[in-house]
């Protein structure tokens, strides 16, 4: 059903999944604030009935993908898409998404980049064991997806430049096949953080398809300390100082032709990846990135009345 339909699950066990956070919902304190994170699988009734329980609370929607990019489809969307107009908020990745939420019936929306995981980036550079499996200076851990299959098959195919992928999907590939020592399966955790250490370069490539900007790589990289070299969007323009805190690219020439520049100069590379780690540990922490955020949905609790004034 999940290659047919899109759902991960049976339609028994997505109904089972509506009837137990009712059920949970019925046994719990009425809230000020109901979060629900990339709510796909929730039926329309199921808003309706909790609605219906906690009428005085903020409902609030979280969803960092897009429902509308070309990626995505299925069913499990068109339902997400249908409860839209459900949310009293839904806080969104792109700035098209305040287009594109209101068009299908959002109330309100507002606009959040996230951050890293401190515990997890916020440790020494180099200060992670070196991974057995990683065997070049340059790296890309993630899906095969959009650009980022043409950008990589280019770098072997023009260059010597010893390149690692991490990542899945990649095996359904030409490049994957043609390379096949060049690709590990995906890494995550401390592993994933190792890696980044442990690479000269670590590429952020971002999805077109889902029309974003940036992502989690966006902050992880230079967190771990690593040298970012990204496509060149608005948002990473935003995010860093080029080449100062981190290097952008617009074509797989200007990739490869910075990836051979900063392969031969350790100095540069290393000061600019350093000041990526500082400008990223200062500003994109989720701690801190998160504070402004729930102070907004504070004052919208007391501003529309679902909680008494002090």
């Amino acid at each position: 059903i999940y290659r047919i339909l899109g759902l991960p699950g049976t339609r028994k066990e997505i109904s089972l999944l509506n009837r137990s956070l009712l059920a949970a919902a019925k046994a719990a304190i009425s809230p000020d604030i109901v979060w629900l994170e990339w709510p796909k699988l929730l039926h329309g009734s199921t808003l309706t009935e909790l609605k219906k329980l906690w009428p005085r609370a903020l409902f609030v929607c979280f969803q960092d993908d897009n429902p509308f990019g070309c990626r995505e489809s299925g069913v499990a969307w068109s339902w997400f898409v249908k409860n839209i107009p459900f949310f009293d908020l839904h806080i969104v990745k792109r700035k098209t998404d305040h287009i594109t939420f209101g068009g299908a019936g959002a109330r309100e929306t507002i606009q959040y980049n996230g951050g890293y995981y401190e515990p997890l980036f916020d440790c020494p550079p180099r200060s992670l064991k070196r991974p057995s499996d990683l065997n070049a200076d340059v790296t890309f851990v993630g899906t095969a997806l959009d650009e980022r299959v043409k950008y990589v098959e280019y770098l072997f195919s023009k260059t010597d430049i010893a390149l690692q992928v991490f990542g899945g999907k990649w095996e359904r590939t030409h490049v994957a096949k043609r390379y096949s020592q060049s690709f590990r399966p995906i890494v995550n955790g401390r592993h994933y953080v190792a890696v980044i250490q442990h690479s000269a370069i670590s590429l952020g490539f971002v999805s077109s398809s889902n029309l974003d900007g940036f992502t989690m790589r966006t902050f992880e990289i230079p967190a771990a300390g690593g040298f970012f070299l990204a496509q060149r969007t608005d948002e990473h323009l935003s995010f860093y100082n080029e080449g100062k805190e981190a290097e952008f690219f617009s074509s797989e020439e200007e990739c490869m032709t910075k990836i051979k520049y900063y392969l031969r100069h350790d100095l540069e590379r290393t000061k600019i990846a350093h000041c990526g780690m500082d400008r990223c540990r200062r500003s994109y922490g989720l701690k801190k990135t998160m504070v402004p955020l729930l102070e907004q949905l504070e004052q919208k609790v007391i501003a529309n009345h679902h909680v008494s004034r002090p």
